[in-house]
């Protein structure tokens, strides 16, 4: 059993979005309980699944441990969110429907103020030691956790997963929307930083057939584009031999990581300057002085 100090923990969340039948789920598996699936069952709500990995698995000393909890979204491609909501005519569809479209909204940060909003909630998490009071309860050898109260919603989702299949273009076309998307809304509210991202391009163990080999070909030539854009890593999978699925998303944990711990010191060196600001008395005459001036206009 690894000796593990869970209140010190860094915790967070990563969305997996993909078009279905892409192997989002089998990826999802092969992380947390080193399974494939062999019976496909399609996601049609959001599943979380919560795995504690460790970033840097030969250096036994000095290991690092992160606890994340995997989104496992609806496909994109999903029916009800294909259909024009004036088309259905069902209240319980129409009522399905927009919950699912409320699901994808919050993951892709549609306005600026929902991400500052986020951004906020985020820094008085830290102010209570990163979820010190999250409770977790071992149930498999392979360290997988269940959540045992309602804390999860504060943690922070840090990045984003995009997967396809290299056997279906459509596929990469639909995650290739969802890149436009992010950088849309990166672009327009001027963000320097935004969210971690890559792809995933699935099902590599077909390469063998030509045709398969033809769309890898331009899956990565667009996504070559993408990565000069907005600071983008792809990766050939496969869920079904277990080819690189380990690897690049413990690669992928380890970028968001690094953000975070930049992020975090980022904040303790404003926190810093601002109490010595405060502390500083010359600047503490100063802000009397202008509170004086601006009473007494106040009263003319």
């Amino acid at each position: 059993m690894v000796d593990i100090n869970y209140s010190t923990l860094t915790y967070f969340k990563v969305s997996v979005i993909g078009s279905a039948a892409v192997g989002k789920t089998s990826i999802i598996s092969r992380l947390v309980n080193n399974y494939f699936p062999t019976i496909y069952e399609p996601t049609m709500d959001i599943e979380k699944f919560t795995s504690l990995f460790s970033l840097n698995e030969y250096e036994v000393k000095e290991r690092t441990y992160v606890m994340v909890t995997i989104e496992d979204i609806f496909g994109l491609n999903n029916p009800l969110l294909q259909t024009p909501a004036d088309l259905i005519t069902s209240s319980v569809l129409k009522e399905k429907r927009e919950y699912l479209s409320n699901i994808f909204k919050d993951i892709m940060f549609t306005s600026m103020q929902k991400r500052d909003k986020l951004a906020t909630d985020s820094k008085k998490v830290k102010k209570e030691k990163k979820n010190k009071n999250l409770k977790y309860e071992l149930y498999e050898e392979n360290f997988t956790f269940k959540i045992l109260n309602s804390k999860e919603e504060k943690i922070e989702r840090r990045g984003y997963i995009l997967v396809c299949d290299c056997s279906d273009y459509k596929s990469y076309e639909d995650i290739n929307q969802i890149l436009s998307k992010l950088h849309q809304i990166e672009k327009s509210n001027n963000l320097t930083y935004y969210y971690p991202k890559c792809v995933f391009i699935n099902k590599h163990d077909k390469i063998s057939d030509n045709e398969v080999k033809a769309n890898l070909k331009k899956i990565t030539q667009s996504l070559d584009i993408w990565k000069k854009k907005c600071n983008l890593e792809y990766y050939k999978v496969s869920a079904l031999t277990n080819e690189n699925i380990l690897e690049y998303f413990t690669r992928f944990l380890s970028k968001i990581h690094q953000n975070m711990l930049e992020d975090d010191q980022k904040d303790a060196d404003s926190d810093n300057e601002n109490e010595e600001m405060e502390s500083d008395p010359v600047m503490t005459i100063f802000n009397n002085l202008i509170l004086i001036i601006l009473l007494g206009n106040l009263h003319r």
